[in-house]
């Protein structure tokens, strides 16, 4: 066989077994050490980053929605919530920390009965379902707050303080005016160039 009949087998093997490996590529399957495959999304509809006040006793109950491969509500999943067995958390009826039930026909399931209890503080709610072989996961942030914090409150993410923009702003300038200093061949530090800090403008001019 010619090294020219060679390349036309190989491409031929090649565009074969094209179609196979695009297919499966369509579909995110990861196969675990016991035959599952990883293919459940779980959407938390409600209780993500929820911050639960101890005093007024609110709180929200996690909901989740599972969702196939393809997208779909899973109608029947095996759902389990997860809670701390210690610390800042929460109880199901009889002070149980976990919670199994099934989806409904939208694919949703609550941790219904979900009381957080009086340690306050960050906690997660570990989310797990199965159908069919098939698996997924997700974990819900939620705090206990000793404070008396409303109904729906949820947690923000931090801010940078515009103080530390200031602060490096100002530090930039210096720099920059050290610079100029320098390559002035050591004038006086009467005759020095000056930083002018303005809100919104840096500027650097010399002295009157």
């Amino acid at each position: 066989m010619s090294y020219r009949d060679s390349i036309a087998v190989v491409l031929s093997a090649v565009l074969c077994l094209a179609p196979t490996v695009q297919a499966q590529q369509g579909v995110s399957v990861k196969a675990r050490d016991d035959g599952s495959t990883v293919t459940l999304r779980i959407i938390v509809l409600d209780g993500q980053n929820a911050i639960n006040s101890i005093p007024l006793r609110t709180f929200a109950t996690p909901v989740v929605e599972v969702r196939n491969e393809n997208d779909l509500p899973v109608e029947g999943a095996n759902v389990t919530f997860s809670l701390p067995q210690v610390g800042p958390g929460a109880f199901f009826p009889g002070q149980q920390t976990s919670l199994k039930t099934r989806t409904n026909v939208q694919g949703q399931a609550a941790a219904t009965g979900f009381r957080p209890n009086s340690e306050p503080g960050p906690f997660l709610i570990r989310v797990t379902a199965s159908f069919g072989g098939r698996t997924g996961n997700v974990v819900i942030n939620q705090v206990n707050s000793a404070k008396e914090v409303p109904a729906g409150a949820q947690v923000q993410p931090k801010k940078s303080s515009r103080k530390w923009l200031w602060i490096a702003l100002a530090a930039g300038g210096a720099a920059a005016g050290g610079a100029i200093w320098a390559t002035r061949g050591g004038e006086s530090a009467a005759s020095a160039s000056t930083l002018t800090l303005i809100p919104g403008v840096i500027s650097v001019g010399n002295p009157r």
